[in-house]
């Protein structure tokens, strides 16, 4: 009876055709959705790619507004060269790959020139570098001097005789294979082969030189010698006497004492920090004997600042990033200076190391205080561990940097009195290292420096020659001084 009825007769035929019909509009749905989905994504890849482009491309634009070409820059009737003494100077361009979009593009070729460059070879490549290299340097450290200031762009770049122009600051400029440089570049024919410095493997690039002429370096010349005074006033400045720098009310000291006993070095590369470095050392030299002040310096800039400075009796010992193993062993005989120390002020009955018997002051020394922290495990402690306590043990540092921002540690950055700030990028960066807006830019040989009582002085940083260190050591040959470390740095 039950199985008579139409109804479930219609049931029985319509069910699967039902099921079927629904999965048929899923599947459909799917694909529309699917369909949908891919015409996003494509949407937005395109989006992505067109963002990241134009993001690519702002980046380069800023980056050769930053590094501009000298044959641009000359071409500006307004463009005056800057004399800032930047070491970082642009040679051409060279092809990068973006880390985002994998676009190839052409960006400033920039390198440092600290050291000297020796551009090798022959043929037009070699002569558009050797124009774009002075121009370059001339710009930063104004006219080359000496007897290489004769030679300039009008060499035969297929010539044979060895040319060399000289900057201050041991910046050089020649084609002599055998010179001693840190900057090597060779060129054939129409391109640029190999850049590389002493030890590197050379290895090859897409490096395409500016195309500066004979004419775009007699303008840079010619826009420089207007402010050749200032130049020369920085090669005349005064050698050393008891301070750090001077203005026009005198001397600036640095004293590193109860009442300020830390000091900061702040300065862009090539802004003239190791010879703020080394007036401090010497000024303290000249002040006090080795019985009353010693010093332990860390230079992690390869040595060359502690090497001006380490035949003074009162230099304890000196180590570099070339020797990590020695600085790790120093920088452990600082952490048990501390130590004895606190140990003879208990022993003793007093509260500062001042007031015992031997008040023998120890300054810490820091070049370049970013790398020196990031080679050496437990570095930053101890030194932050000195700035809180150094000043009733006798304890003081000065450390030097580029940029505090990021590197110093509040606790470190708190307990400084002292910073000497010597050109930066920017007015906004003097300000912000010294605390005081408003402060301008210091000037090619000039330091701002704010001391314990918050006064801000612009001084010409003083001239320490090599004569007048032989002349401190001089002063005090056979002097012993207690100091608890070997001579080298070695436990």
């Amino acid at each position: 009876m039950f199985l008579r009825s139409p109804y479930v007769l219609i049931g029985a035929v319509m069910g699967p055709a039902l099921v079927l019909a629904n999965w048929w509009d899923g599947r459909r749905r799917d694909r529309r959705e699917q369909s949908r989905r891919d015409r996003d994504y494509r949407r937005d890849l395109v989006l992505w790619a067109a963002d990241a482009e134009e993001r690519d491309r702002r980046i380069v634009a800023k980056r050769h507004r930053a590094h501009p070409g000298i044959h641009v820059a000359v071409a500006q009737a307004g463009w005056v060269p800057g004399l800032n003494r930047q070491t970082i100077i642009r040679l051409g361009t060279v092809l990068e790959s973006s880390a985002d979009t994998g676009i190839v593009r052409r960006v400033p070729w920039c390198e440092d020139i600290s050291g000297g460059i020796a551009v090798l070879g022959s043929g037009p490549a070699a002569h558009r570098m050797w124009r774009a290299a002075e121009a370059g340097i001339t710009a930063q450290f104004g006219l080359p001097m000496g007897s290489g200031a004769g030679a300039d762009s009008t060499r035969d770049a297929s010539a044979t005789a060895v040319s060399t122009l000289l900057w201050e600051g041991s910046i050089s400029l020649t084609n002599d294979p055998t010179a001693s440089v840190n900057l090597i570049i060779h060129c054939t024919g129409d391109s640029v082969v190999s850049v590389y410095r002493p030890g590197d493997i050379p290895h090859d690039g897409t490096w395409r030189v500016d195309d500066v002429s004979a004419d775009d370096v007699a303008a840079v010349r010619a826009r420089c010698a207007p402010r050749a005074g200032e130049v020369q006033a920085w090669r005349d400045r005064p050698a050393h006497d008891a301070g750090i720098a001077y203005d026009s009310a005198g001397e600036i000291a640095v004293s590193l004492n109860d009442a300020d006993p830390h000091a900061l070095v702040v300065g862009r590369t090539g802004s003239g920090k190791s010879e703020v470095i080394v007036a401090i050392v010497a000024a303290l030299a000249a002040t006090y004997s080795p019985g009353r002040w010693g010093c332990i310096m860390f230079d992690f800039k390869g040595g060359a600042t502690a090497r001006r400075v380490a035949e003074l009796p009162h230099v304890w010992a000196v180590a570099s990033d070339l020797d990590v193993t020695t600085a790790t062993e120093l920088l452990s005989l600082v952490a048990a200076e501390i130590i004895r120390r606190e140990r003879v002020v208990e022993s003793e009955n007093v509260s500062t190391m001042s007031e015992t018997e031997s008040p023998e002051r120890l300054v810490i020394v820091i070049d370049e205080f970013q790398a020196f922290c990031a080679q050496l495990p437990g570095a930053a402690d101890v030194i932050t561990d000195i700035a809180r306590r150094g000043r009733s043990l006798g304890l003081h540092l000065v450390v030097s940097t580029q940029n505090p921002a990021g590197v110093v540690r509040d606790a470190l950055n708190s307990n400084i009195t002292t910073r000497v700030c010597a050109p930066m990028v920017s007015s906004h960066d003097v300000s912000f290292v010294l605390g005081v807006s408003g402060t301008p830019m210091p000037a090619v040989g000039q330091a701002a420096i704010r001391t314990a009582d918050g006064v801000v002085r612009m001084g010409t940083v003083r001239r320490v020659t090599d004569s007048d260190i032989e002349e401190i050591a001089a002063r005090y040959a056979g002097h012993k001084n207690r100091c608890p470390v070997p001579k080298n740095g070695a436990p």
